[in-house]
């Protein structure tokens, strides 16, 4: 395991992204501009032209060369493909700075550079400048990595936290089933078995709307076993939402969360609102549940935590998890981004919101 993580760590970052690109272009320029002060003020923006130009070519061959050497793969320990990196990039700039000298030569005779010192100067500088590079996206591509294993670990200790709780809630539910109505405890554990199974996945992959729906539903039935008329709940869902990706098991926390600190301290339970809309490039899950008469003390935000990160992490930026009180209500609400396929006909009105 150990060395697997270290071979990981010394992995090359990917060079075949925009980001990379543009890194590259804003390196080369940079390194044109100081090539250029250094020959002098004469001939400034003559030297700053040419310096640029070969700058430029070395920076991008170089990259593409290595982005195909990604894209074939390179068979090998990850340091043997750092050092192949560091040997494409020293010889693209050697080849450049040789062909420099002999294009500064022809335009400039009388400033003509012979000296075998100063070319083995600027030869180590271009190594020197290949490994500095190479070294620059090592640690940025190891500050990544631990990044994400902080991320991942965190996330699990989460998950731990909360999957005791979800479970003893549900076990509770079924208890007191089994005496009052067999045949619905049956139905009970069935649905129990499958809202575990969701939570086993739930670190893993993205799901449709409509299971998610569906796996709430479950958890929902569950509870009302236990609060009876106590529970009601009302959905708003636009249909045309349903195949859209989401998290696994990041509705049902939302509802869990809303009877166990809105419905379940009130004495004549209440009604928990599930609105799932569209607005412009962003699509919501809105769980909104009456507060309870007394203010509660302050919970745990275990789920809430949880669905964050979570979210965060296999959605990035195009995820986001608000909350709020509005008058003696509680709201939660997950927002997306849309897809970029996801296109409507302008002329067709949203489908009526089905319970």
């Amino acid at each position: 395991m150990r060395d697997s993580a270290a071979a990981t760590t010394l992995s090359p970052p990917t060079l075949c992204t925009d980001d990379a690109v543009w890194f590259v272009v804003l390196i080369a320029q940079l390194l044109g501009l100081v090539i250029a002060l250094l020959l002098g003020l004469p001939n400034f923006w003559l030297h700053l032209a040419l310096a640029s130009l070969f700058c430029h070519w070395v920076g991008l061959v170089g990259l593409a060369c290595l982005c195909q050497l990604q894209k074939r793969g390179v068979d090998g320990q990850a340091r043997r493909h750092w050092v192949l990196y560091w040997g494409v990039l020293s010889t693209l700039g050697i080849v450049a700075l040789t062909l420099g000298h002999r294009l500064h030569a022809w335009l400039f005779p009388l400033q003509a550079m012979n000296d075998p010192g100063t070319l083995l100067m600027q030869v180590a500088a271009v190594l020197l400048f290949a490994g500095l590079l190479l070294r620059y996206w090592y640690l940025q591509n190891a500050l990544t990595l631990r990044q994400q294993a902080t991320t991942r670990a965190e996330l699990d200790a989460l998950q731990a936290r909360l999957n005791p709780h979800f479970l003893f809630n549900a076990l509770n539910s079924v208890a007191a089933l089994i005496r009052q109505d067999p045949q619905r405890a049956e139905q009970a554990v069935e649905h129990l078995s499958d809202l575990m199974r969701a939570s086993l996945r739930s670190q893993q992959a993205l799901t449709p709307l409509r299971q998610e729906i569906e796996l709430t539903r479950a958890y929902i039935w569950l509870e009302q076993a236990r609060f009876g008329d106590r529970l009601q709940q009302d959905w708003q869902i636009d249909d045309r939402l349903l195949d859209l990706q989401v998290p696994m098991l990041s509705l049902q926390p939302l509802v869990e969360n809303a009877v166990r600190h809105g419905i379940g301290p009130r004495a004549e339970g209440g009604t928990i609102q599930i609105t799932i809309s569209a607005a412009v490039r962003v699509w919501m899950i809105r769980v909104k549940n009456p507060l309870p008469e007394q203010p509660a003390e302050p919970g745990n935000r275990f789920a809430l935590d949880t669905l964050q990160a979570r979210g965060a992490s296999l959605l990035g930026d195009a995820f986001s998890l608000s909350t709020r009180k509005v008058s003696d209500h509680f709201v939660a609400q997950m927002t997306f981004r849309l897809p970029e396929h996801w296109a409507p006909d302008p002329g067709q009105a949203p489908p009526p919101a089905r319970e």
